[in-house]
């Protein structure tokens, strides 16, 4: 009886729907696996293709995707362009982070994978080696992220490297 709770509808930057991204990670997964088997199959550079198929910087609506409005996010996906030129620099940021060109030339393994998720690009680049017992193990991670503003740089950086983690374990 002594409390009092009371909201009101608040314009938020971001597109609400599923907060948690639930939908994003097997979206994420799915597309860039995809997109690497598409490398493999015209024998190119994984990097090389992943920045072809973002194409040169530009602003990019989801209307021209042919994205039709999606009614759990509550706000046009209109006020929410995709900037292919924020994508396309962490791609190329976490690509030279880990050193892609000259570890390509050692013969490592090296997965590269990026997503737009709630305004907010991110490229990782991994390493994989095989140990003395012969199992594949990730050696190396790399992580490169566009959010915007960040007001709190450690859950950030605990957010990417939890999905990291997270993704090593399926």
């Amino acid at each position: 009886p002594n409390v009092l709770a009371e909201n009101c509808e608040a314009k938020s930057h971001t597109r609400v729907g599923w907060m948690r991204a639930v939908a994003n990670v097997y979206h994420a997964f799915a597309v860039q696996s995809f997109i690497d088997e598409l490398a493999h199959a015209r024998a190119v550079d994984p990097r090389d293709n992943l920045l072809e198929i973002i194409g040169p910087p530009r602003i990019v609506t989801p209307t021209e995707l042919g994205i039709p409005r999606l009614p759990n996010y509550g706000q046009s996906l209109e006020q929410h362009p995709i900037d292919t030129g924020r994508m396309r620099n962490v791609v190329t940021r976490v690509t030279e982070l880990a050193r892609w060109s000259s570890r390509k030339e050692e013969r490592r393994a090296l997965g590269l994978a990026a997503h737009r998720s709630f305004l907010s690009y991110v490229a990782v680049v991994v390493a994989v080696v095989r140990d003395e017992a012969g199992r594949i193990r990730v050696d190396e991670a790399w992580i490169v992220t566009d959010a915007g503003t960040i007001v709190n740089l450690e859950r950030c950086r605990a957010q990417m490297e939890g999905a990291v983690v997270f993704g090593m374990t399926g």
